[in-house]
């Protein structure tokens, strides 16, 4: 992205979708304003996508620089813009007095379903071996998946349910 497209406000990935989560969770407490009910029981999942320009800094954090539908009219080649999609999944807080979940996948077994996935071997084709690392959360019975690239670098965050496929 050339310094003329750039303003101070292109957020790095981590702040723009920690602010998209944000107000997804406002929107939530808007849709149950006078409501005696909860709010993260109002929306259960959502999706994000945005064309979006995304450039490494020298750290090798992404940065996000939004399109306008004006950018698109004289500036910028859709064909160098990114598509970037993020799905908001919304649980229920386990009660405290019950314990949480046991995972019935093994570790293993969820890094060898993430690396069967269509679009984990093409990123290993272009970008190398991937470093996959699942962690249980019990409060909601699935796996968050993490993929980094050799660099270290985030590629994906995969959720998956703790289901046995036989």
């Amino acid at each position: 992205m050339s310094e003329e497209h750039r303003t101070p406000l292109d957020p790095d990935l981590r702040r723009f979708l920690e602010g998209a989560g944000r107000s997804m969770s406002l929107a939530g407490s808007d849709l149950a304003e006078g409501i005696d009910f909860q709010t993260n029981m109002i929306i259960a999942s959502a999706e994000l996508e945005a064309r979006v320009a995304l450039e490494a800094d020298a750290k090798g954090s992404l940065r996000v620089h939004p399109i306008s539908a004006r950018d698109l009219e004289s500036k910028i080649s859709s064909a160098a813009l990114s598509t970037l999609r993020v799905q908001f999944v919304t649980t229920a807080p386990e009660p405290a007095d019950k314990p949480g979940k046991v995972p019935t996948k093994d570790p293993g077994d969820v890094v060898d379903e993430v690396r069967g996935r269509t679009d984990i071997a093409r990123l290993e084709e272009i970008l190398g071996r991937m470093k996959v690392s699942p962690t249980f959360v019990p409060e909601s019975g699935r796996w968050l998946v993490t993929v980094t690239d050799p660099e270290g670098r985030l590629v994906r965050e995969i959720v998956l349910p703790d289901e046995r496929r036989e």
